[in-house]
């Protein structure tokens, strides 16, 4: 592998490295409010049945 193109792999796994740990934090993210949105959705739905 030439320089150059060396410089571009390494470039672009780093690239690739960002992206992956962007991705996998927004989806933990996103995951803990769905969780906490169903959480909640659940309690509201059923405070009926929780009081009695």
């Amino acid at each position: 592998m030439t320089l150059p193109a060396c410089r571009a792999f390494w470039k672009s796994w780093f690239d690739r490295l960002f992206w992956v740990r962007i991705h996998r934090y927004a989806g933990l993210v996103t995951a803990l409010f769905l969780a906490v949105a169903g959480l909640t959705g659940n309690v509201l739905a059923f405070t009926f049945e929780i009081d009695s």
